[in-house]
């Protein structure tokens, strides 16, 4: 709350900077959104934030490249895109300050490592506005590879439930903006298609997307959660409910049929509420699973 008692009357109103203080580039607020952007297209601070999130647990899950490792590849000059990481030798890394021949080859094993991920990681992991993890899973579900989301229009996008037209949009401007880091993932070998490596082709190509686990009360359904889930993290449940035949929405429509709630359930809620879409507690989407 505002605590006014705190006043001194010497406050000053806060105004947004208009420039990055970083490296001076122009800080601009797009219509619509909330957030106030740096346009620097080598700003350092939005490389490390880059690395970050491309080695987040939701996204390549990179163990070990953590804040201290991106901000020394950053001042290192070494990392200019994203793909460079994986370009990096032993000699790049025992160059950095205080890292340690054991600690360059686990985190060079744990990048190698990564290339591996799921397809909907390395979406996530892409850091395309509007699309975190559910969403990327949405559109690895429709389109199954890269070249399919690629080749395909707003409006087939726009047509996923729960994605809808300003996502689509930012989906299709950023595969335009960056065919050349597409390529360089096909060539570093990575998982860009919605059947593993790792899982033997089936005799026609096609993969039931229904697992041995499915349970009737989730196949077809769709579900969206909401609020803080104290046995697993949200990513960990749309995983379970997936595995059983379910389908994962990343907002409340006519076509929701169950909303999770978990605690402190925001915004969703209300509107599930309104819409008469059935809403399930923790412990009832525990018991469902099990």
């Amino acid at each position: 709350k505002v605590v006014e008692e705190k006043r001194t009357g010497k406050e000053i109103e806060f105004e947004m900077p208009r420039i990055c203080p970083v490296r001076g580039a122009e800080a601009v607020r797009e219509e619509g959104e909330a957030a106030v952007r740096c346009t620097g297209i080598e700003c350092p601070a939005k490389q490390f934030r880059s690395i970050l999130h491309f080695a987040s647990r939701e996204a390549m899950d990179i163990k070990g490249l953590g804040d201290s490792l991106a901000g020394k590849l950053v001042e290192s000059g070494k990392v200019k895109s994203l793909t460079d990481i994986y370009k990096l030798e032993l000699r790049d890394w025992l160059s950095l300050d205080k890292v340690q021949e054991k600690t360059a080859l686990n985190i060079m094993a744990e990048i190698e490592a990564s290339k591996q991920r799921p397809f909907e990681n390395v979406l996530t992991a892409l850091g395309i506005p509007d699309v975190g993890k559910s969403v990327a899973g949405l559109l690895v579900e429709r389109f199954k590879s890269i070249d399919s989301l690629m080749a395909a229009s707003e409006y087939e996008v726009a047509s996923i439930e729960g994605v809808g037209a300003v996502i689509a949009r930012s989906v299709c401007q950023f595969f335009k903006a960056n065919i050349e880091l597409i390529l360089r993932l096909k060539e570093l070998g990575f998982n860009l298609t919605a059947v593993s490596p790792a899982m033997s082709d089936s005799s026609d190509g096609v993969v039931d997307s229904v697992s041995e686990t499915a349970n009737p009360f989730f196949v077809n359904k769709t579900f969206v959660f909401t609020g803080t889930l104290s046995s697993m993290t949200r990513d960990e449940a749309s995983a379970k409910a997936k595995a059983r035949g379910g389908k994962i929405g990343s907002s409340i429509s006519s076509k929701t049929d169950y909303l999770v709630a978990g605690d402190k359930a925001g915004s969703k809620l209300q509107k599930a509420e309104k819409l008469g879409i059935k809403i399930l507690s923790e412990e009832e989407f525990l018991e469902q699973l099990d």
